[in-house]
């Protein structure tokens, strides 16, 4: 495989199959919802902060874009932007699929328990002895 090789992959995925960098978002997308509904984890308020979330949006974003470029380019023979963009895609790609792991090996987190009303500590009952 030459190095070049690696840059233009994505491309050469999208030239191939057009609608795999949004299977790829879907596949990301699927994997943060299992996590929510299977580990019972919360929906944080910032959903983009999930790894996997952005990784889904940089594969649409980028899916988007490579379509745009196939329709008004007939000929790009030099793509200099996958030298910014196949890094970019691998990176986030990589995080996400490593961040899901983790999450899906990691222990299941327990439900926050309410505060009783006397949330008093050692320290705060030895303040009255002084």
């Amino acid at each position: 495989m030459d190095f070049l090789s690696l840059f233009t992959a994505p491309q050469a995925l999208v030239q191939a199959w057009p609608a795999a960098p949004f299977l790829l978002a879907a596949a990301f997308a699927l994997a943060q919802l299992a996590l929510i509904v299977f580990r019972q984890h919360r929906p944080a308020m910032i959903l983009w902060r999930r790894p996997a979330l952005f990784a889904a949006a940089i594969w649409v974003v980028y899916g988007l874009y490579e379509l745009q470029v196939q329709a008004t380019q007939l000929y790009a023979n030099i793509r200099i932007d996958l030298l910014v963009l196949a890094p970019i895609l691998y990176v986030f790609s990589a995080v996400g699929v490593w961040w899901v792991a983790r999450e899906w090996r990691g222990p299941q987190r327990p439900q926050a328990e309410a505060p009783t009303g006397d949330a008093g500590t050692a320290a705060d009952e030895n303040i009255g002895d002084r």
